[in-house]
C-alpha cells in the first residue's frame, strides 16, 4: 500500500515537499498532497495535489483537513505550524 502524505500550511516549504517526494520515491511511491490558505504559495505547485483550506482559527479548519485526508487516503500527516498541533492532537480519534 503506497504512503500518501499531507503537508499542511505548505506555504514556501518547497524543500520540505521535495524531500518527502524523494522519500516516497525511495519507498515505492505514494501521493504528496499539500494544503495552504494562499493559492499563490510556492509549495502549492510542488505537490501532486493542493487544497486551499481556511486559517487554523476558522471553526471549519479541522473538518476541511479531514475531508482532504479522506479524499486523498492520507496515511501520514505533517503539520508545519505550531497552531495546528493542539487542533490535531485533540482530534486524534477522528
Amino acid at each position: 500500500m503506497p504512503t500518501n502524505v499531507l503537508i499542511t500550511a505548505a506555504s514556501r516549504r518547497v524543500p520540505l515537499v521535495n524531500a518527502f517526494r524523494s522519500a516516497l520515491a525511495r519507498q515505492g511511491g505514494g501521493r504528496l498532497v499539500v494544503t495552504d490558505v494562499n493559492a499563490l504559495s510556492p509549495a502549492v505547485y510542488s505537490g501532486d495535489r493542493a487544497y486551499l483550506v481556511p486559517l487554523t482559527s476558522d471553526a471549519h479548519y479541522l473538518d476541511e483537513v479531514l475531508a482532504v485526508c479522506e479524499a486523498e487516503r492520507i496515511t501520514v500527516l505533517v503539520p508545519t505550524i505550531d497552531d495546528e498541533l493542539p487542533i490535531f492532537s485533540a482530534a486524534v480519534d477522528r
